[in-house]
């Protein structure tokens, strides 16, 4: 084997390592203040001083120390053994007054025999890097400062959330896609007789009541989400006890799997009100009909009488006067007795009202005149009885008009009736064909009975009336459905 000349340690350029490098190589003895025996060349550069001055002070090194580092270098110092190594970040104060960050390694090296050992050491310059570490150490501090904080934040808010929850009052209970119950609030607890650690280990089904609920889907069991929809349902409580309750569901993801929240609300209240609400309503209907009833009775009796009266009367005007009065009545009997025999008790269909007043009317009057048509167009308008027996007595004034005076010699003729509604008015149009109005019509309607009852029924349905005499007679009445 060839030999290899390697270079002597005396031809190793350390000056111009010494000169160059951005670290210090030092040695100071292990004493009171620590005194530099050496330090290279480029403390010149680092740390402001040269070797001179630490050599000619041997207190330079460790007064420059910052005082809030001293002590862990001096701990460090004398804390060496033998052929162990330290290292430690501290701050030096340079020649012009701003501090440096060195990055101190050192070892212990024993002095020769009546010697003090000696601290053989290497300081790197790290003051930016140690500044962008402390900027970090900030940085990451005030994280943690607001992760604590908005920690802190979540758990009042979930302790808030938890004591709204186990106020609310609804029972709520989760669920998983497998039916069983996760979590519940207090008012579960109370619903059902359960205590929250049997409730939270227990299928959904058994909840639910197991015979009357044959008639509705349990909602819980299906896993279904009503959303904005509300249900009812039966439940069964630990005792047995059923009550009904509305439901209210919604899915939602958690922890990877879809779940559902559960409103559970008891009616049970509600519903023994609501019962005695109908039983209540249902006598005060009976009580309605009975009073319709015995109304249109009494005006049915009145209407007889008068009738008899008339047909034992050998005056024809008192005749015909009984007759009016009687159809008047018989129009004021039809009301009630339609409001009775209908499902609501307040609303009359006015076509079916008006039908069976043209019938009265047509048996009373129109015995002799078998050749005058009615025709009829009338929608199927529905009136409060307020307006519905105005109308009634309106119709009746018009229609015995038509037959007494339109017609006189009973001959063929026609009367045309229509009714209808737009935009919430009602229009009453009743028209012949017969010898029309009078030239006198306005001084004879002052005396006239039936045109007085006339214009007070169109002011009590705050109507307008049009009067037309062109080829027959025409009346068109028009006021707003109530």
């Amino acid at each position: 084997m060839a030999n290899i000349d390697l270079p002597s340690y005396s031809n190793f350029p350390f000056d111009t390592l010494f000169k160059e490098s951005s670290t210090l190589f030092y040695c100071c003895l292990l004493d009171e203040y620590f005194p530099v025996t050496f330090i290279s060349p480029n403390s010149q550069q680092i740390l402001g001083y040269n070797s001179e001055d630490f050599i000619n002070n041997d207190q330079l090194w460790l007064e420059r120390i910052h005082p809030e580092d001293r002590g862990q270098v001096l701990t460090s110092y004398e804390g060496l053994s033998k052929g162990e190594k330290s290292l430690i970040d501290f701050r030096f104060k340079h020649r012009e007054g701003h501090f440096v960050w060195l990055r101190d390694e050192v070892i212990l090296q024993n002095g020769e025999k009546g010697r003090n050992n000696v601290i053989i050491g290497t300081s790197s310059e790290i003051t930016k890097r140690k500044r962008a570490e402390i900027k970090l150490n900030s940085i990451n501090s005030r994280l943690e400062e607001k992760v604590r904080e908005r920690t802190q934040s979540l758990k009042i808010r979930e302790k808030r959330f938890w004591k709204i929850l186990q106020l609310s009052f609804d029972a709520i209970v989760e669920v998983n896609s497998a039916g069983k119950i996760l979590d519940c609030n207090k008012r579960a607890t109370d619903y059902f007789g359960y205590c929250r650690e049997e409730l939270t280990d227990m299928h959904v089904s058994k909840l639910g009541s197991t015979h009357k609920n044959k008639l509705h889907t349990n909602i819980l069991s299906q896993f279904t989400a009503t959303e904005n929809e509300v249900r009812e349902q039966f439940f069964q409580k630990k005792d047995g006890t059923i009550f009904p309750a509305e439901v209210n569901t919604k899915k939602y993801v958690a922890e990877g799997e879809t779940r559902l929240i559960t409103f559970i609300r008891d009616i049970s209240d509600r519903k023994k009100k609501e019962k005695k609400l109908r039983q209540s309503l249902e006598e005060k209907k009976v009580l309605l009909i009975e009073v319709h009833h015995r109304v249109k009775n009494n005006l049915a009796i009145i209407t007889g009488l008068l009738q008899l009266q008339a047909d034992h009367s050998h005056n024809l005007k008192s005749k015909e006067s009984l007759l009016e009065i009687s159809t008047r009545i018989h129009a004021i009997a039809l009301v009630h007795e339609k409001l009775y025999q209908a499902d609501s008790y307040s609303q009359i269909r006015l076509d079916k009202y008006v039908n069976e007043i043209i019938s009265g009317i047509t048996k009373a009057f129109n015995k002799d005149a078998t050749n005058i048509n009615i025709k009829k167009d009338i929608a199927p308008i529905s009136l409060n009885i307020n307006q519905a027996i105005p109308c009634g007595l309106l119709l009746n004034e018009l229609l015995t008009n038509c037959f007494k005076h339109a017609f006189p010699a009973k001959d063929k003729g026609r009367i045309n009736i229509k009714i209808l509604e737009v935009n919430n008015f009602v229009t009453i149009k009743i028209s012949d064909n017969g010898k029309g109005l009078p030239q006198n019509f306005d001084n004879l309607k002052e005396k006239s009975l039936g045109f007085t009852i006339i214009d007070q029924i169109v002011n009590q349905l705050n109507g307008s009336l049009r009067i037309d005499s062109n080829n027959g007679s025409c009346f068109e009445i028009k006021f707003t459905l109530a």
